[in-house]
């Protein structure tokens, strides 16, 4: 049976149709493909957090960072990040005000009939594509997260961190069963 879909928005989407941050898509069946593009402003007073500043939340436990990185060394906190717990392969940011691309095939911890954790959550992520993430597993919730991690699915926010970040062309493309 599909699941529910439910969506939320707090800023509006623009007249040509450019969703300004905060949406939350619910999806609650834990493994998908979230595709969407970024743009970030100029902020050449500001540095590190204030620059362009977002986040892409699977399961509202998971953060792929979303930050103006452009020039940087690459860090966990800095674009295409596991936010706090892997930095990306290396960094692709483009500039401010270009547009850029994430791809990011997620699937969701797995859990016993005890709701022990067997098996930790898996990311892989194409920023501008080129791969930084491969099959990476995530032990824990990231840093920031807004719940904590447990066995129930949840929703993929996009995060309004107060810097004005423009999202486009969002898809979630629901992934076939794994074979065991």
């Amino acid at each position: 049976m599909p699941q529910e879909q439910t969506e939320s928005v707090s800023h509006a989407v623009s007249d040509d149709r450019i969703l300004h941050a905060d949406r939350q898509h619910d999806r609650r069946d834990g493994r998908g493909i979230p595709t969407d593009q970024i743009q970030q402003p100029v902020h050449e007073s500001e540095d590190g957090q204030k620059r362009g500043n977002s986040g892409v939340f699977l399961q509202n436990r998971y953060e792929v960072q979303v930050l103006d990185s452009y020039g940087l060394a690459g860090e966990n906190n800095d674009c295409g990040g596991i936010y706090k717990l892997a930095a990306p392969r290396v960094n692709v940011c483009a500039p401010p005000l270009q547009w850029q691309t994430f791809d990011i095939e997620f699937r969701a911890a797995r859990f016993d009939s005890d709701w022990n954790k067997t098996e930790d959550a898996r990311i892989t992520v194409y920023h501008n594509g080129v791969l930084i993430h491969e099959n990476l597993p995530i032990p824990d919730k990231t840093t920031g997260s807004q719940v904590t991690a447990t066995s129930e699915p949840d929703s993929l926010s996009l995060q309004d961190h107060g810097n004005p970040v423009w999202f486009r062309n969002i898809w979630l493309v629901e992934l076939p069963p794994e074979d065991k």
